[in-house]
């Protein structure tokens, strides 16, 4: 789960999907603002470009409609269980990347 840079306060999987929905992200112990870091946004983008993968073949191989719903109902509910332990927070918000000068 998430551990708060300030004070290293380890919030509950509540905490943390309260947070996570309200879009902002402030800890319960210290109150202070705290964001997603750049390296935990990109894990995330490549765990969602992954599903994304999957109903690509999905699509190619003609599957059933009525098992893609059921998978994609597996595979929502396992991201909403995995996906909080995949973020880090840092102090200060950064940009994804940098432009070269």
């Amino acid at each position: 789960m998430l551990v708060c840079c300030n004070c290293q306060y380890h919030w509950t999987f509540r905490e943390t999907m309260h947070s996570l929905v309200s879009l902002r992200l402030i800890c319960p112990a210290c109150q202070k603002e705290l964001y997603i870091s750049v390296k935990s946004r990109i894990r995330t983008y490549l765990v969602t470009l992954s599903t994304l993968y999957l109903q690509l073949y999905f699509y190619i191989f003609q599957i059933d409609s009525a098992f893609i719903f059921v998978v994609n109902i597996f595979i929502s509910m396992f991201l909403i269980m995995v996906l909080p332990s995949f973020y880090e927070l840092s102090m200060e918000e950064e940009p994804l990347w940098r432009p070269s000068k």
